[in-house]
C-alpha cells in the first residue's frame, strides 16, 4: 500500500507540480488549476483504484458524500474570472469570490445578479453546488446569471451543460441532470455567468471656470466620446446667479462655471473621470441633482425673459463663438444648438 501511494504521488506530483500535492496521514491533497487537470487526478486514482473527492464544488446527489477518500481535490486555486466584452459573459472557475465577480461586473458596466444568491456562499461554486443539492436544481436564485457549466465527472470525462451564451441553464433538459448521470458525482470546473447592464443614472459634472469665454468648455470638451451620453450643457456667469452657490459646495463662488448633465453607469463615468481637471466634481446625491436639474430647468425660461440679454442660435457645429459679453451658453441635445445669452 505503501508503494502504491508513492507510485500515484510522484504521479500527481508531475502532473501538478510539488506545491499542489500534500500528503497527509493517508490522505493526499491536490490542487489543480484547471478542468484538464482535475480530469487527470481523477484518471490517476482509477488507475491506482484509489478514490478521488472534491472538496465543496461537486453537484449530482453523490456530491453531498463527505465520506474519506484517498484524494481530496482542492479548487482553491481555481479562482479565474474572465469578463468577455464581446459577449457580455463573464467565465469564472469555481473558487472565484462572489464580491470580486461582482467589482468585475461593476467594472465592465454591468451588474452581477448572482450576489443575491439565497444560499449566501463566499464563492461562485459553493452556490451554485448548492443549487444542486437536493438532487434536483434549485435555480431560484441563479436563473438571473447562469447560462452554463463545465463539469469533469469521476471517470475522466469533461462535459458541457447548457451555453455560454443566449439562454438560461435551467431553459435547457439540464443535460447532466437528465441524460443518464443522475447518480455520478461530477465536478465543478468552469462558470458560465450572463451580467446584466447596469442601469443608468443621471450625474452632473460642475467646472469652476474664470469666465465664459471658453464656452462650450466641457461640452466641446465631452462631445466626441460621450455625446449620447450628455443631455444638456449650461455655462454662465455667476454674478446674476448666485443662488447656484448655495447647490454647488465651491469655498469660493467662482467667476462663471460649466455643467453638463449625464445619463450613463457608473462605470462609463468613471472611464471619464480622468479627463477631467482638478476643478470639475460629480455631483451624485439625489438631492442635490434634483437641485441643479430644477435650477438649469428654470434657467433656460429665466435667460430667455431677461430685458437685459439677446439670445442668439447657433449650430452646434459652430467653432468661432464671439465670447465678447457673453453671459451665458445653453445646449439641449433633442435642439441640437446653442443658445447664446449675450448683454446688451
Amino acid at each position: 500500500m505503501a508503494d502504491q501511494y508513492g507510485l500515484i504521488t510522484s504521479q500527481l506530483v508531475a502532473l501538478l507540480g510539488e506545491p499542489n500535492v500534500t500528503v497527509a496521514d493517508d490522505t493526499i491533497v491536490v490542487r489543480p488549476s484547471s478542468g484538464e487537470e482535475i480530469a487527470a487526478v481523477f484518471a490517476l486514482s482509477a488507475q491506482a483504484g484509489m478514490s478521488a473527492r472534491s472538496v465543496g464544488y461537486a453537484v449530482g446527489p453523490a456530491g453531498e458524500d463527505s465520506g474519506p477518500a484517498d484524494i481530496l481535490i482542492s479548487l482553491e486555486k481555481m479562482n479565474q474570472i474572465i469578463f468577455d466584452r464581446q459577449t457580455t459573459t463573464i467565465t469564472v472557475q469555481p473558487a472565484a469570490e462572489m464580491a470580486k465577480i461582482v467589482d468585475a461586473a461593476r467594472e465592465s458596466g454591468c451588474i452581477f445578479k448572482g450576489a443575491t444568491c439565497r444560499h449566501k456562499k463566499g464563492t461562485v461554486g459553493e452556490n451554485v453546488a448548492a443549487c444542486f443539492s437536493s438532487g434536483e436544481p434549485d435555480f431560484q436564485c441563479a436563473t438571473p446569471c447562469l447560462c452554463g457549466l463545465e463539469l469533469v465527472l469521476t471517470d475522466g470525462s469533461i462535459i458541457t451543460v447548457g451555453e455560454k451564451l443566449v439562454k438560461d441553464l435551467n431553459a435547457y433538459q439540464l443535460t447532466y441532470l437528465m441524460g443518464g448521470n443522475r447518480e455520478e458525482q461530477a465536478v465543478l470546473s468552469g462558470i458560465h455567468l450572463r451580467p446584466l447592464p447596469a442601469e443608468q443614472e443621471e450625474f452632473w459634472l460642475v467646472t469652476s471656470l474664470q469666465a465664459p469665454d471658453g464656452l462650450p468648455g466641457l461640452w466641446r470638451l465631452l462631445n466626441r466620446e460621450y455625446r449620447g451620453a450628455m443631455e444638456a450643457a449650461l455655462d454662465l456667469k455667476l454674478e446674476r446667479y448666485p443662488e447656484l452657490g448655495e447647490i454647488v459646495p465651491w469655498p469660493q463662488l467662482p467667476p462663471a462655471c460649466s455643467l453638463v448633465s449625464l445619463r450613463c453607469r457608473p462605470a462609463e463615468l468613471e472611464q471619464l473621470l480622468p479627463l477631467l481637471n482638478d476643478d470639475t466634481f460629480v455631483a451624485s446625491g439625489a438631492y442635490q441633482k434634483q437641485l441643479i436639474a430644477a435650477f438649469c430647468g428654470n434657467l433656460a425660461a429665466k435667460l430667455k425673459a431677461d430685458p437685459q440679454l439677446t439670445c442668439v442660435e447657433v449650430d452646434e457645429e459652430e467653432r468661432d463663438i464671439n465670447s465678447a459679453g457673453l453671459e451665458a451658453a445653453y445646449w439641449r441635445k433633442e435642439e441640437g444648438k446653442f443658445s447664446l445669452f449675450y448683454a446688451v
